[in-house]
């Protein structure tokens, strides 16, 4: 069970330490929508097209956004890490 929230826990939070509001609204709109589809299809509730649009809007928006992280995160210039510093020291000491 510990694995289940653990692995959760890593969908909603962008750097598995923080939970993500973003990805926490889209997985709730998401929930909501497939429960609203759900039921419509077995017990024949109707669910106001435009209440089925915001929530379509909402989820596609969310996950459009979350995909979109990925590429448009810059990275600073990359630094030299303390071991190879040292190992570049050793190799030219004038440096």
């Amino acid at each position: 069970m510990n694995d289940w929230k653990k692995t959760l826990k890593n969908i909603l939070s962008r750097d598995n330490v923080h939970l993500s509001s973003k990805r926490v609204i889209t997985a709730l709109a998401f929930l909501l929508m497939c429960a609203a589809f759900i039921s419509n299809l077995y017990w024949g509730f109707k669910i106001d097209p435009v209440i089925y649009e915001s929530m379509k809007w909402i989820v596609m928006t969310g996950l459009g956004t979350i995909a979109s992280e990925n590429f448009g995160r810059t990275n600073p210039v990359p630094t030299i890490p303390p071991q190879v510093e040292n190992v570049i020291d050793k190799i030219d000491p004038d440096k």
